[in-house]
């Protein structure tokens, strides 16, 4: 089984989602190149976590990649 476990992995499906690019700054934030609506961030992430997390996200080998969407989402909220 393949282990979608990492923060690089959601970081480049949001990317290639999105059709744009972007880094992990110092702090750990998500910097995305474009401008784009909360909403659309939101639905890309919610389609990583049905493609990927469905059955594992209470799982140890997943959490970090679910702790890493859940701050993305969380962020965006604040701003």
């Amino acid at each position: 089984m393949e282990k979608y476990s990492q923060p690089e992995h959601v970081t480049q499906f949001l990317f290639a989602e999105m059709g744009t690019t972007g880094s992990v700054d110092g702090a750990g934030r998500l910097v995305i190149k474009g401008r784009f609506q909360q909403k659309q961030i939101e639905n890309v992430l919610r389609r990583y976590i049905g493609t990927f997390l469905p059955f594992t996200c209470l799982s140890f080998l997943f959490r970090p990649a679910f702790n890493f969407v859940a701050s993305i989402l969380a962020s965006h909220r604040r701003d």
